[in-house]
């Protein structure tokens, strides 16, 4: 099938590549980054899924907010990224703080300023 459509062979290529490009992406963040740097990526990547799963919409966030429930919580956010949960609560808290985020009820997190979560990675 995917011999008879060059079209979506070369989509299928793309989306390869752009997937590719990601997992180095994140490889090189657990190994460089530090924790709040880990967080404000890991953040900026659940939006994003969550935007583009729910919304339909391309990579580009139509605004500088989002609100979206985590998927995992922050024992298992602390193990993805190689930090203790005490961390990433810290660095949740920091980011509260600083007003780029909010914490609501259960798992609950709006995404304030999106530039400013991105300006931290």
């Amino acid at each position: 099938m995917v011999n008879e459509n060059p079209g979506l062979q070369r989509a299928l290529m793309m989306q390869s590549f752009r997937d590719l490009e990601r997992a180095q992406d994140w490889m090189v963040t657990l190994a460089r980054a530090d924790a709040s740097q880990k967080l404000a990526r890991c953040l900026n990547l659940i939006a994003l899924n969550h935007q583009t799963r729910d919304a339909g919409r391309s990579d580009q966030f139509q605004s500088n907010s989002l609100t979206f429930e985590l998927p995992l919580s922050r024992s298992d956010i602390a193990d993805l990224l190689g930090l203790r949960s005490e961390t990433v609560s810290h660095q949740l808290t920091h980011l509260r703080r600083a007003g780029v985020i909010a914490i609501g009820k259960l798992r609950q997190v709006s995404i304030l300023d999106l530039k400013a979560l991105r300006r931290r990675y």
